[in-house]
């Protein structure tokens, strides 16, 4: 039996709508106005400025993820399409309670078993020590995709300050991911 192709999926503004759950955060602790739709700053601080030093404990609480969704409705759909043809794998990057946080939610939502969660713990890292040789990796970061060394790099969602410079492969919802790999 051959093997599938491998997708490293990214979690947070590929899978997830960590904006929005952020933004929804902000506005409960800060009553604030916050709209997900007007962040372009990959911290937030365009929209959220009262929460720049909390950025990290917002991702890591409960309430961050009592409020996190898919971020399209297409998203469960096509992902379980893909999982059919590929090996889908999240990988992540985040402090050790938001990555404790993340496994539960994917188990709870997702039914991927495997992932790769990285840790931070106050380092500035990206995916490179993840091996992506022979697969693909669909992320909204630009840093990930650059230096990954997947075959196949995907740039989701729109435009961004965090992926403008990205000019490969890009699926702006995951009605035209679905379009790319199946």
């Amino acid at each position: 039996m051959l093997s599938k192709i491998k997708i490293f999926l990214d979690f947070d503004g590929t899978a997830v709508d960590s904006v929005r759950a952020y933004c929804d955060v902000y506005n409960k602790l800060f009553n604030g106005k916050a709209n997900h739709t007007k962040v372009n700053r990959w911290d937030l601080a365009d929209e959220c400025p009262k929460a720049v030093k909390y950025v990290e404990d917002i991702f890591a609480s409960k309430d961050f993820f009592d409020y996190l969704e898919l971020i399209d409705q297409d998203t469960k759909d096509v992902l379980d399409q893909i999982k059919q043809n590929y090996e889908v794998i999240i990988c992540s990057i985040g402090t050790p309670e938001n990555i404790s946080r993340k496994a539960e939610w994917v188990n709870r939502n997702l039914d991927i078993q495997d992932m790769i969660l990285i840790s931070k713990h106050n380092a500035t890292m990206d995916k490179s020590l993840v091996n992506m040789s022979n697969s693909i990796i669909i992320d909204d970061n630009e840093n990930n995709l650059f230096s990954s060394d997947a075959d196949i790099k995907i740039c989701f969602g729109e435009v961004k300050s965090w992926n403008e410079n990205w000019d490969g492969l890009r699926a702006k919802n995951w009605k035209e991911l679905g379009e790319l790999l199946l």
